[in-house]
């Protein structure tokens, strides 16, 4: 009986010990898993308050607008001239 209890408790210690590796191995996993997380969103917060940060003017579709916009008034002011006259 000795020996079955012996073999029970080696058996039971080998079946602890293989647990405490995978939940140590799911915590690692875990903690990268986070840790990427964690880097991605403080990039895109990065990006954001660059975003933020940037004046207007530096906007292309803004600059391209503005630039229409000029070329329209040029040709609105040019026409209203030619027909003043």
């Amino acid at each position: 009986m000795g020996r079955v209890d012996e073999a029970d408790g080696i058996t039971k210690r080998r079946r602890d010990e293989t647990l405490a590796k995978r939940i140590e191995a799911q915590e690692k996993r875990d903690a990268a898993a986070m840790e990427a997380w964690e880097a991605i969103r403080a990039a895109a917060q990065n990006r954001e308050r660059k975003e933020q940060q940037r004046p207007a003017e530096e906007s292309p579709v803004r600059s391209a607008l503005e630039t229409m916009l000029g070329v329209l008034a040029a040709e609105g002011h040019a026409r209203k001239d030619r027909y003043k006259h």
